[in-house]
C-alpha cells in the first residue's frame, strides 16, 4: 500500500476511536471546552483559562452560577466574538467534537 493511502487508513481509525469516545452522554468541564486554544481564538483579552476569563468579568465575590444570565451573557458578547454565552457554548462543543474526531 502506498503511504497516502496508510496516512489515511490510520487517520480513519483515529476518527473512529474519536467517534467511539463521544457516544453517549457526557459532562465536559467548562475548562476543557473553554480551553486556552479556544479562549485564545474568540476573546479579546489573553486569557489562559476559564477562570482569568471569569475573574476579568469582575463580578465581585459571586460565584459563577450566582451571576445573572443577562449580566454573563453580556460579559461574553462584551469581551468574545460571540453574541451570548449560549452561542460560545454551542461553538465550544463544537470544536471539542472536531478535536476528539481528529480535524
Amino acid at each position: 500500500m502506498s503511504s497516502g493511502l496508510n496516512n489515511m487508513i490510520k487517520k480513519l481509525d483515529q476518527m473512529e476511536k474519536g467517534a467511539k469516545s463521544l457516544e453517549g452522554t457526557h459532562s465536559i468541564p467548562l475548562s476543557e471546552l473553554c480551553d486556552q486554544k479556544f479562549l485564545s481564538k474568540h476573546t479579546s483579552g489573553n486569557f489562559s483559562n476559564l477562570n482569568d476569563f471569569f475573574k476579568a468579568g469582575k463580578f465581585g465575590n459571586l460565584t459563577f452560577e450566582e451571576v445573572p444570565d443577562d449580566k454573563w451573557d453580556e460579559w461574553v458578547k462584551k469581551s468574545t466574538d460571540f453574541t451570548s454565552w449560549n452561542e460560545m457554548m454551542k461553538s465550544a462543543t463544537q470544536a471539542y467534537v472536531s478535536k476528539k474526531l481528529g480535524f
